[in-house]
């Protein structure tokens, strides 16, 4: 996998995880299309012709190999990127003694009952979290509230 050991966050045990769930098997450490499908996402030319714009990635023509490539590592580094930015905003919550699953100063995690403040899930609070960042105005993986452009 492309995500380097300095980011410090375990995405490819997460990205495991998910493909795990699913019905059918996934090659989501070479193939766009599949890491797209593990995330819920559109995986059409279409859609990869537009996020490889969004993400400034220029490698070949849209729906060659080498664009999905490059579309594939640029779509890692930012999940990398908003594991980083949530692991930030999960230390401040700490240091300001709020509750790490969603930030509310008058409870800890181990008392939330809110849904992962990361993932959103149901099924666990952030410290058992393996999953990539939900947004929870979206709903999309890989960016979290303040920096969702779908709101606009």
């Amino acid at each position: 996998m492309d995500i380097s050991a300095s980011e410090g966050h375990d995405l490819e045990a997460a990205f495991a995880d998910l493909s795990g769930k699913r019905h059918e098997r996934l090659d989501w450490q070479h193939s766009v299309v599949d890491l797209l499908k593990l995330l819920d996402l559109d995986y059409g030319v279409q859609f990869r012709g537009w996020l490889a714009d969004t993400l400034d990635v220029r490698a070949g023509p849209v729906g060659s190999a080498k664009q999905n490539n490059a579309l594939r590592k640029a779509i890692i580094k930012e999940l990398a990127a908003a594991e980083i930015a949530w692991t930030e905003m999960r230390d401040a919550r700490f240091r300001n003694g709020q509750c790490l699953n969603c930030g509310h100063p008058r409870h800890w995690e181990h008392r939330c009952q809110a849904r992962c403040g990361k993932c959103l899930h149901f099924s666990h609070t952030v410290s058992q979290c393996g999953y990539p960042v939900r947004c929870i105005g979206c709903g999309h993986i890989g960016h979290m509230l303040r920096d969702c452009q779908g709101l606009e």
